[in-house]
């Protein structure tokens, strides 16, 4: 059927979400989707306990586009530009650049390294003022989900609830998505968008289950569409791209601040374990989650209406 292909910009300007009196602070994450939407949710938390805060990451750049979509973040520093590498050294100076871009924030919630690693220790005494370092990596056996980890590091004490609330796409890329729809006489809410996708082949549910899936959807007048992002663009072999072209529509390769009005726009979503599922459900679509390998218990998508099934 029909493949789209989005070739536009980066997306619109966020309207702010707090006052330009308010204190600052910084994100500091640069891992995948899926963990940044986890501990984007430290936003929140922060600006409960010790804020509130105006938010800016440092960090991979799409993702703060993403952010700033999702009224999180004002501004994003880029992790990659030259300068914070120097930061897992024990001992190369640090660039004047990145002192006064730490010197902006009163509070910094780094969740690249543990409090013992170089990158953490220098950021520690680089920074004027407070900085919590959050270890990412979940201890072996871990029994809760990783939201908690990370928020207990910060709080210092046993963290129970697990946040669902959602967080809005900004109305101005919604209208621009929207409108691209109507270009293409396609009604979102006809849409049943499904990501067969992840970081891994051992974490995908079965190519054929997609495929029934989406012949039964067809069969009830509801568009099956299926997500492609650059990774599965580049794993899936060309036979699989032209068959899921044939069973529904194809979105490939959109912008994540894009990806998240679409999904906001059809509400409906079904997918593996990974980061797209994690953005359907914090822009509060009805999310169905396929667990093949991870525990879910860990790393469930966090949001008000996620359904997670098992693979077997």
């Amino acid at each position: 059927m029909r493949t789209i292909v989005w070739q536009g910009g980066a997306g619109s300007a966020m309207t702010p979400t707090a006052k330009n009196d308010l204190r600052k602070a910084l994100l500091i994450h640069q891992g995948a989707i899926g963990d940044f939407l986890v501990a984007l949710r430290l936003i929140s938390l922060c600006n409960t306990q010790f804020g509130p805060f105006r938010w800016d990451l440092l960090g991979k750049p799409p993702l703060g586009r993403l952010a700033k979509t999702l009224g999180l973040i004002e501004e994003c520093h880029d992790f990659s530009i030259p300068g914070w590498h120097l930061f897992f050294s024990p001992d190369l100076p640090i660039p004047p650049e990145c002192q006064s871009i730490l010197n902006r924030y009163e509070l910094m919630i780094n969740v690249v390294a543990g409090p013992q690693a170089h990158f953490s220790r220098r950021l520690e005494n680089t920074a004027p003022h407070r900085v919590i370092s959050v270890e990412p990596r979940l201890p072996e056996k871990y029994s809760r989900h990783v939201y908690q980890y990370l928020a207990e590091q910060v709080m210092k004490k046993p963290v129970d609830s697990l946040p669902s609330s959602v967080c809005p796409v900004d109305s101005d890329t919604c209208l621009s998505v929207t409108q691209e729809l109507r270009d293409r006489r396609i009604d979102p809410k006809r849409l049943m968008l499904i990501h067969p996708g992840a970081s891994g082949e051992n974490k995908r549910w079965p190519m054929e289950n997609f495929l029934r899936l989406a012949d039964s959807l067809n069969r009830q007048e509801i568009t099956p569409a299926f997500l492609l992002g650059r990774v599965e663009l580049e794993q899936f072999d060309e036979g699989t791209i032209k068959t899921l072209e044939k069973a529904g529509t194809l979105f490939a390769d959109w912008p994540l601040e894009r990806l998240a009005a679409l999904i906001s726009l059809s509400g409906q979503y079904f997918g593996n374990d990974n980061g797209v599922s994690h953005l359907a459900a914090v822009v509060g679509a009805q999310t169905q989650v396929v667990f093949v390998r991870n525990n879910a218990v860990n790393w469930k998508p966090l949001g008000p209406r996620v359904t997670i099934l098992c693979a077997h």
